[in-house]
This record gives C-alpha cells, structure tokens and sequence, in this order.
C-alpha cells in the first residue's frame, strides 16, 4: 500500500502526507496541517479509485492531521 500511495501522490504532496494505518476498510493518512488536509480531500476520490485498484477492500480515506516523518 506504501508503494501504490508514493505512486500516485506528486513529491510535494508526498512531504505533507503519511499512511499512519488502517483500520477496518479504511486507509488512515496523516497530514501536517489543515492546508494539506483540505488539499488532500479535494484530490480523495481520484485517490480512493487509484488505490482500490491494487486494494479493492479499502473503502475510504480518513485524513487527520498529525506528524508527518
């Protein structure tokens, strides 16, 4: 999932963003500020559609903000 998710994110979006976990059908992403939280969520669906194509049991994506290494 680690790989599919620096596929299809650009390098910038990539320092703002972290697969923190999953939990249930859900991918959990941290993200270091509101800015990027917002950013992320206007990209979500094309997101989601390019992730259930390698995992067709992730159903959503959770954005939080958090630490980001």
């Amino acid at each position: 999932l680690q790989n599919l998710w620096e596929t299809i994110l650009t390098k910038k979006e990539l320092l703002h963003t972290m697969i923190a976990g999953l939990k249930e059908e859900a991918i959990i992403v941290s993200v270091d500020s509101p800015a990027w939280r917002y950013q992320m969520s206007l990209k979500k669906d094309k997101l989601l559609q390019a992730i259930q194509k390698g995992f067709p049991e992730i159903k959503k994506i959770i954005f939080r903000i958090g630490k980001v290494q």
